[in-house]
């Protein structure tokens, strides 16, 4: 039995029960999006990954879920969508209402940490990932937002990072798309306030991300550039692997808090707009 399912019998695992929710999380595909799709089907609700069904990996993907979902006799689903086509999202997002009925909750996840000097990324890199992890992120909301303020209900969840407040060597291009993300979580939080609309915040305690694999981030294209500054500074790219490797939060409490957050009751109070939970890192 998975641990974030301890102490619940078999049938409040599976079963239908009124509080159930709608769950969509469009990017499943990204560092933990996989764990935390599993972990809310496992906890009883509807849940919907986006995953990105290009290229081998995300058909392997698509696939590992489908059966998961069967295996565990849980409602977790697939819906394919590319994250840079407003179509695509569009299309996911009907998809999950038509079949389900509505969308409860989104779950927005971002994509793995980079790690490099800022000059020996392309522009073209990031504008990738800040399309990825705040054009993506809006371009979901204003297909599923108009639903939640018919309805005066609905909730959702950023997995942001506190690297928004770092300068920190080498992380640049990945913590200023986490500061525009955490910015744009909390004005939501105020705005949708009226709507009865939660928007919640939940970022690391310590200040480097918990998203992908420390060891496996995203490198620059310009790799002479890069070799040049590791060449010249290669302390401060030890420093940068250190913080990424040392200070990731915990997926176990990660994903108990989006499980908490994601089963209050529809008819709860809004929790204070523009507020974050900050979770312990991890001791490894």
């Amino acid at each position: 039995m998975p641990w974030y399912t301890r102490g619940r019998s078999p049938s409040d695992q599976h079963s239908a029960a009124p509080q159930s929710k709608v769950v969509f999380v469009p990017g499943a595909s990204a560092g933990v999006g996989k764990l935390v799709v599993r972990a809310i089907a496992d906890a009883g609700h509807v849940v919907y990954a986006g995953v990105d069904s290009t290229g081998d990996t995300g058909t392997r993907l698509m696939n590992e879920l489908d059966e998961y979902g069967r295996k565990n006799s849980v409602r977790l689903r697939v819906v394919k969508l590319l994250p840079q086509d407003r179509h695509s999202v569009d299309a996911a997002v009907h998809t999950v209402t038509v079949e389900s009925g509505r969308i409860d909750t989104v779950v927005h996840t971002v994509g793995p940490a980079t790690l490099g000097p800022i000059e020996s990324f392309t522009p073209y890199q990031l504008s990738q990932l800040y399309d990825f992890n705040v054009v993506f992120p809006q371009r979901v909301n204003r297909a599923v937002l108009p639903q939640m303020r018919q309805r005066r209900s609905g909730m959702m969840i950023w997995l942001g990072r506190s690297l928004s407040a770092v300068a920190a060597p080498y992380l640049a291009p990945f913590s200023a798309t986490c500061a525009a993300q955490e910015l744009m979580a909390k004005s939501y939080a105020m705005e949708l306030t009226g709507f009865g609309i939660d928007s919640h915040l939940l970022v690391p305690a310590s200040s480097v991300p918990d998203e992908g694999s420390p060891e496996d981030p995203g490198w620059p294209d310009d790799i002479a550039a890069a070799a040049d500054y590791c060449g010249a500074s290669s302390q401060l790219l030890h420093q940068a692997r250190r913080a990424l490797r040392r200070s990731r939060a915990t997926d176990e409490k990660l994903v108990q808090k989006i499980i908490e957050l994601v089963g209050r009751p529809s008819d709860r109070p809004l929790l204070e707009p523009g507020r974050l939970d900050r979770l312990p890192p991890s001791s490894n």
